[in-house]
């Protein structure tokens, strides 16, 4: 018995479909995390990125460019740690790392490291050590740049200023900081969440600064 053609296009068109948002995805991840990054935590856009927390004493807001993009390209609530009156959310202390990435990997989204598998340009990554429970840092790989290197946006720091770098790992996924390095960052990839696999809400996907 002969398939059915109307049934085997529609097939093929609902897959071409799904292989176009997911390219779409990653370049708005991309897209949205250049856009902000570098900036100085005093300018405008950077206080909308981290909801004026960057003043604060002893603030971090490394997973507020997560949670910013996130935001931005349409992950369901489980997802972002923001304070949104179109998703009638509010920002809770302590989760800003923890929330996307306890959803990712419920949800399949997240990908622990394992050597010889790597992440793509797009892709939420984290380092740290997990098994001490510390999560320490996230970061957007904005570009792969060669082997284990990439050019990434980044929000936290001592000045909780966007800032654009460059980091190289070794095959074991440890960092290996520049040679002018101020700061000494030998952390490890914990893992990254795969932007390609992450559940998107069109009513949440929105094209400006939130």
């Amino acid at each position: 018995m002969l398939a059915n053609p109307g049934i085997i296009f529609a097939a093929s068109a609902a897959g071409v479909t799904w292989l176009v948002l997911r390219a779409r995805t990653r370049s708005r991840v991309i897209r949205a995390a250049e856009r902000v990054v570098p900036l100085k935590r005093e300018h405008a856009i950077h206080k909308i990125v981290s909801q004026g927390r960057a003043f604060e004493k002893d603030y971090s807001g490394c997973g507020d460019l997560w949670n910013y993009v996130l935001d931005v390209v349409g992950a369901p609530n489980r997802y972002v740690n923001r304070t949104s009156a179109r998703r009638g959310t509010k920002w809770q202390e302590a989760v800003n790392i923890s929330k996307p990435w306890g959803a990712a990997l419920k949800d399949g989204s997240a990908v622990k490291f394992k050597k010889g598998r790597w992440p793509k340009a797009g892709d939420l990554l984290l380092i740290g050590n997990e098994g001490v429970g510390e999560l320490a840092h996230v970061l957007v790989l904005t570009k792969k740049l060669g082997p284990r290197k990439y050019k990434t946006a980044e929000y936290g720091g001592a000045s909780n200023a966007g800032t654009v770098s460059v980091r190289t790992f070794t095959e074991e996924g440890k960092n290996i900081p520049p040679k002018d390095a101020k700061f000494v960052d030998h952390r490890h990839i914990v893992g990254w969440i795969d932007v390609d696999k992450i559940p998107i809400e069109r009513e949440f996907v929105t094209g400006k600064v939130v």
